[in-house]
């Protein structure tokens, strides 16, 4: 990287590590489009957020609408994007509550929603569902499709 890709990769860091990402209880959407060909499960998370204004993606924090002023997608490699969205997003989950609703058809095993959100989504004792499912069968169900 060069020296002004590692100054925006730092800078990206330190947002990612330290601004809010707190949301309501059963509030959280996530999709997922990293290394997809489309960005299909994306439309589908802001057509239901269109629907549902209660509701919050990650974009939508703090922490998040930082990041997208950066346009990190279009000033650094999509692994570093990836590592960036990872710290932010395993913040996300850390804090969420109650229902979590996933938009994550065919998300391949290197994506963020894959690698972080998905173990975080397992871990937090204060969640409950995914897509209205407990989110251990939700994991099952899952991992047996993207297989």
């Amino acid at each position: 990287m060069s020296k002004s890709e590692e100054e925006l990769y730092e800078e990206a860091v330190q947002i990612a590590s330290s601004r809010s990402v707190e949301t309501a209880e059963n509030s959280v959407v996530l999709f997922s489009i990293s290394y997809l060909p489309t960005e299909e499960n994306k439309q589908k998370a802001y057509a239901f957020l269109k629907d549902n204004p209660e509701k919050t993606i990650i974009d939508n924090t703090p922490c998040g609408q930082a990041l997208m002023t950066l346009s990190l997608h279009a000033k650094l490699p999509l692994e570093k994007v990836c590592e960036i969205w990872k710290i932010c997003s395993k913040r996300f989950i850390e804090q969420a509550k109650g229902e979590v609703i996933a938009f994550v058809e065919g998300a391949d095993s290197r994506s963020v929603f894959y690698s972080i959100e998905l173990p975080e989504l397992l871990r937090n004792k204060h969640l409950t569902t995914i897509n209205g499912v407990d989110k251990f069968e939700f994991y099952d169900s899952f991992v047996k499709a993207n297989k």
